[in-house]
């Protein structure tokens, strides 16, 4: 099967990367604070972007032009949803820091009490929960976890801190912001567009 090409693959270089080991603590990992909650922020401040028409015409899924600049059409890269996703499972494990004090202080809605409309009891966290697997069973790195002897436990463990081939996330980050949305979008406003979002 053949799918038509994302926008981004232009901006795609491989790189080598160690992971970080099981012991390694990275500024993603520990207790809340500003600063871990700026890095992660950090990674998918992208997200909403724009794509001129016949650019979004390869897209395989159709998406919505852009009201006031009906020559651009709206997207973001899975990418920057998936961390978001994570970013708030990370947050609901500490609900004592993250509470509905927090989101109002930063002039956000708690995402755990995300209303949709037409989708009363919609489950975010769950939603997140599965998108999260959808990707990981889509990306399925195959990197083997080698195991080797670890003389702080006295015993052979798997070895987390092997190298993979990755996509190099700071090039697509540099693509994202050649491409961030420039007009005002307003998601109440409907256009008809030839185009169906399938």
């Amino acid at each position: 099967m053949v799918l038509r090409a994302a926008p981004a693959n232009g901006a795609v270089e491989w790189v080598s990367k160690r992971f970080d080991d099981v012991w390694d603590i990275s500024i993603y990992n520990g207790p809340p604070s500003p600063t871990v909650d700026a890095a992660w922020e950090a990674l998918y401040t992208h997200g909403i972007m724009q794509l001129p028409r016949s650019e979004a015409d390869r897209l395989p899924n159709k998406t919505a032009p852009i009201p006031g600049d009906e020559d651009n059409y709206i997207f973001t890269l899975d990418v920057f949803h998936q961390l978001h996703c994570l970013n708030n499972v990370r947050q609901a494990l500490h609900p004592e820091y993250y509470d509905e004090a927090y989101y109002v202080s930063k002039g956000l809605h708690n995402p755990m009490k995300l209303h949709v409309e037409g989708h009363e009891g919609f489950d975010h966290m769950g939603h997140c929960i599965d998108s999260l697997r959808e990707s990981i069973m889509c990306s399925a790195d195959i990197t083997p976890i080698v195991w080797a002897w670890d003389e702080r436990q006295k015993q052979t463990s798997p070895r987390l801190d092997v190298v993979h081939v990755c996509r190099d996330y700071g090039k697509i980050q540099e693509w994202a912001d050649t491409h961030l949305i420039r007009s005002i979008f307003d998601p109440k406003v409907h256009l008809e567009d030839e185009r169906v979002v399938v």
